[in-house]
């Protein structure tokens, strides 16, 4: 969760220091060659004019220049980084597959530069270097487990038991009474 809250944050504060024109918006303004907004189209081709209009340009509840880094390429890779040490080689396939597509559909429908999707992706990279090297594993931060996550060393003397010898050292087999 850290991951994807830090990734997100730097996200809009580059958003916020470096507003960038998206290409769609960049040929609405004569900047860029016609390109087509499909997501718009898409809805509207759908009869939901009510969501296509969130896509509209005009949405106040939407940053039209957030383009760099592309946090919609950004968050597959990090899903694909986040399952990959857990995945077989066909779950693998997808993750990647996945992300690549998602980098491909943004592209082509003309939502993000190809720039804009290779940032998003080192901005994962680097926020996901910097957490596991600076930020110790949650499994470290329980009781009973230093802070490399190693289990703690074992007694260096025996425990003695209230009014008793001292206990039986573990040898991995079952300890006989001494009645046996």
């Amino acid at each position: 969760m850290a991951w994807f809250v830090v990734t997100t944050t730097l996200g809009y504060i580059t958003y916020f220091l470096f507003p960038a024109v998206p290409p769609w918006l960049a040929s609405q303004r004569g900047e860029l060659v016609a390109t087509h907004r499909i997501v718009r189209e898409l809805w509207d081709y759908l009869g939901r004019h009510d969501i296509a209009s969130a896509f509209s340009g005009s949405n106040v509840l939407a940053n039209d220049v957030a383009a760099i880094p592309s946090l919609h390429g950004a968050y597959p890779v990090m899903i694909a980084a986040f399952f990959w040490r857990r995945s077989a080689g066909l779950a693998r396939s997808g993750l990647a597959l996945y992300a690549a597509a998602m980098a491909f559909g943004l592209v082509y429908a003309a939502e993000h530069y190809v720039v804009d999707i290779v940032l998003g992706w080192l901005y994962v990279a680097g926020t996901g270097w910097a957490l596991w090297r600076f930020w110790p594993p949650a499994a470290s931060m329980r009781p009973g487990l230093r802070a490399t996550g190693a289990r703690p060393r074992a007694r260096t003397r025996p425990h003695v038991h209230a009014g008793g010898p001292p206990a039986p050292k573990a040898s991995g087999r079952p300890q006989r009474s001494a009645r046996e």
